[in-house]
């Protein structure tokens, strides 16, 4: 077996190209010696010296890589790092400050107390003054509170009878709504009632307005006769008119045609 002259890798004899490199291993043409010009040779060395320096470079790719990751990685960490310190170092700062000025309200705030203090003792020396009128004023609470025990038990005593009174509300009120359950029972009879006289009143409502419309029916003909019957009445007057008429017409002639007395209408 023979080594490639770029990545020195084996290779069998009869293979065209490197299973590694890819670099052409067809070998030259037997010829004989100083048939190839040097200027080829020299132009086939620069080109196999190149080829390897391509497959060193290559190789070492992987590692530039890395290498550039890892260092754009320390640069990010610094850059935070510087971040965060300046982050800190104002924290830090405004912190001071704070501290400075807590320090400024604590010293006020201790000459405020010291005044307190003083106003504190004076305020112990009227609190004892106090306490004296206070004891006085205990002793006299003490007979009060056995006055209100003799009324408390007094009021013991009316509570007692009030809950007698209480216990025979109770059984009166039962009473009552044992009565009260009885007049719901009544009212729900008595709505029941109603409801039957309700449904008979419409009923009664509907049949009368059926008679009513009947009755209306009625009269309306009864009036039309009426009217037909006064008109036959005015014609009946009117020939009655002219009977009378005619009667009066009539007597009046035979009135005027009666003869003299102890003529032939005396007989």
């Amino acid at each position: 077996m023979n080594n490639c002259p770029v990545c020195n890798s084996k290779y069998l004899e009869g293979e065209g190209t490197c299973q590694i490199c890819s670099w052409d291993l067809t070998p030259y043409p037997l010829t004989f010696v100083g048939q190839i010009p040097d200027a080829y040779i020299s132009k086939e060395k620069v080109k196999l010296t190149w080829a390897r320096e391509i497959w060193v470079n290559q190789q070492q790719l992987p590692e530039i890589a890395q290498l550039q990751q890892e260092k754009i990685k320390l640069e990010t960490v610094i850059h935070k790092n510087q971040t965060e310190f300046a982050q800190e170092r104002s924290h830090l700062q405004s912190k001071i400050e704070s501290l400075n000025h807590e320090k400024n309200d604590l010293n006020t705030k201790l000459q405020g107390l010291t005044d307190e203090r003083s106003q504190l003792q004076l305020q112990t020396e009227t609190i004892t003054q106090e306490k004296t009128k206070i004891e006085q004023e205990r002793s006299h609470l003490q007979n009060q509170v056995a006055q209100l025990t003799q009324e408390n038990e007094r009021l013991l005593k009316k509570i007692k009878a009030h809950e007698q009174e209480r216990s025979q509300f109770q059984g009166t009120l039962e009473s009552f709504k044992q009565q009260q359950i009885i007049l719901q029972q009544n009212i729900k009879k008595l709505e029941t009632e109603k409801s039957e006289l309700q449904n008979q009143a419409n009923r009664t409502q509907i049949q009368l307005k059926a008679d009513l419309s009947q009755a209306e029916a009625k009269l309306l003909n009864v009036e039309q006769e009426r009217r037909r019957l006064q008109g036959q009445l005015q014609e009946v007057q009117t020939e009655l008119k002219k009977v009378q008429d005619e009667r009066e017409r009539l007597r009046e002639k035979l009135s005027s045609l009666k003869p003299e007395k102890g003529g032939i209408w005396d007989l």
